[in-house]
């Protein structure tokens, strides 16, 4: 690891000579919750980061080739759904390859090639990036994340998984 950080939000030199009572309350009950240190405990979605891995694990499991074209016309949809979900270009990469996808960041192309994967596929190769796991590294405060499975889904919300 490079470089890792988490700035708060309130002034810090409210602990130099002891914090009040009245201040540690304040943040203790802040609903933005200051005390959270967000590089090591907060959870967020990858975003873009992710996109790498999924290339690794298509290419790997041989859902595409670094041949496999795909068309981008700014959105995607699931199968069998109406909902779009837009690029951040929204008029579209046009024909990407994998490599063109990476340089371009075409979110497009990785949620089809992710629905080509399937979530038992995706899951397992995610992890085998550490997704969903500790990082090993001395963190005490460090959060796993989560990897998202059919087990997970159906304990956490009591649904299956459907495709997309």
């Amino acid at each position: 690891m490079l470089a890792l950080v988490s700035t708060p939000s309130y002034d810090p030199n409210l602990f130099v000579d002891g914090i009040s009572s009245k201040d540690y309350s304040a943040l203790l009950n802040d609903p933005n919750t200051p005390l959270v240190n967000r590089a090591t405990q907060g959870v967020y979605p990858p975003a873009s980061t992710v996109k790498p891995y999924v290339a690794v694990s298509a290419l790997s499991a041989g859902v595409i080739t670094r041949n496999t074209t795909l068309f981008d016309p700014g959105w995607w949809q699931l199968p069998g759904s109406e909902k779009r979900y837009r690029d951040w270009k929204k008029w579209g990469h046009g024909r990407l390859n994998v490599t063109r996808s990476l340089e371009e960041s075409a979110d497009t192309f990785f949620y089809q090639v992710a629905y080509d994967m399937g979530i038992d596929r995706l899951s397992e190769w995610m992890g085998k990036f550490g997704y969903g796991h500790y990082t090993g590294i001395d963190l005490a405060e460090e959060r796993s994340g989560n990897m998202p499975t059919r087990e997970w889904k159906q304990k956490r919300f009591k649904k299956t998984v459907v495709s997309g």
